[in-house]
């Protein structure tokens, strides 16, 4: 009986043993949860290296927090954004775009896309997004005189924009006649 007592016990004490140094076993959702998390860390040394201003290591880190499913789209934008901040709007238009094609009323996108393509001298796609813009809230002091700029930059289409000019002139003086950039639009068009 004591063998059969100390065999017992000497099993109950090799399992417990051999699960305290067996290989743990996860949860369900526990590997996903770990993954979420490291994918989290990725984002926020991302998110460090922007505030430093080190594009080019955030771009790294952004790319590597993009595979996780719920940063997806708010490390594609913050990669988009450095690549802006580093000059690379192809690179930029192309994420934008994705982002875009998934959230299409999101002006933020539209503006930053408006002004990627006029970053690199395409002021007719440029235009006409600040114009789809504008006709969302034609108030908008910031996306009147965004359009002005990018019509009066495009000075081998100046005449022909010239009426458009004209009038956006006088929407920015009804919305804000003390707008500070009013002068200067005037003047540029006073040929």
């Amino acid at each position: 009986m004591k063998k059969i007592l100390f065999s017992a016990v000497l099993v109950l004490f090799l399992s417990v043993f051999s699960a305290c140094t067996a290989k743990p076993v996860l949860l369900p959702g526990e590997k996903t949860a770990l993954i979420q998390n490291v994918y989290s860390e990725y984002f926020n040394i991302a998110e460090e290296y922007y505030k430093l201003k080190n594009y080019s290591k955030a771009q790294e880190f952004y790319q590597i927090a993009q595979n996780s499913k719920s940063l997806k789209n708010l490390a594609s934008y913050r990669l988009a954004d450095c690549y802006v901040q580093s000059s690379k709007w192809a690179d930029a238009i192309s994420l934008y775009k994705v982002l875009l094609n998934e959230d299409l009323s999101n002006s933020s996108l539209k503006e930053s896309l408006a002004y990627c393509y006029a970053m690199q001298n395409e002021y007719e796609v440029s235009v006409s997004l600040y114009r789809e813009l504008l006709n969302e809230n034609p108030n908008s002091e910031s996306y009147i005189e965004n359009t002005l700029i990018i019509l009066l930059a495009d000075e081998n289409n100046l005449s022909e924009n010239l009426n458009e000019i004209q009038l956006l002139i006088e929407r920015l003086k009804e919305v804000n006649g003390e707008n500070k950039n009013l002068s200067k639009f005037e003047e540029k068009i006073s040929f």
